[in-house]
């Protein structure tokens, strides 16, 4: 074998181990749980966007639930409550009034 074709397939061999341990599939599917007051979807697509251009397949690696107030904010802490007896691993809200209902079942749960 000569020199070139040695150099050349060890160095393809290198290059192919990361790309083919990156397809593997993860074992945990993640879950984010966003919590509003209304279905919005020009501040959710984008970031299911952003998470799948960081490698998050939606139904594959990643869960998505939302919960809506549906414009009555004392929902707020039953469903931040209903989000996290479902162990998501996060809750992404945008409004104060969620946030803070999101902290309260927290603070009893520890």
């Amino acid at each position: 074998m000569d020199r070139r074709r040695f150099l050349l397939t060890s160095l393809t061999g290198a290059f192919a181990v990361p790309l083919g341990a990156e397809a593997q599939v993860a074992g945990k599917v993640y879950r984010i749980g966003i919590l509003g007051p209304a279905p919005n979807p020009r501040l959710t697509d984008p970031l299911i966007a952003a998470l799948g251009e960081r490698g998050w397949v939606r139904e594959r690696t990643l869960s998505v639930e939302f919960h809506h107030t549906q414009g009555d904010p004392e929902r707020a802490e039953a469903l931040a409550r209903e989000l996290v007896g479902t162990d998501v691993d996060v809750i992404v809200t945008k409004l104060t009034t969620t946030a803070m209902a999101a902290r309260r079942p927290l603070r009893r749960r520890s």
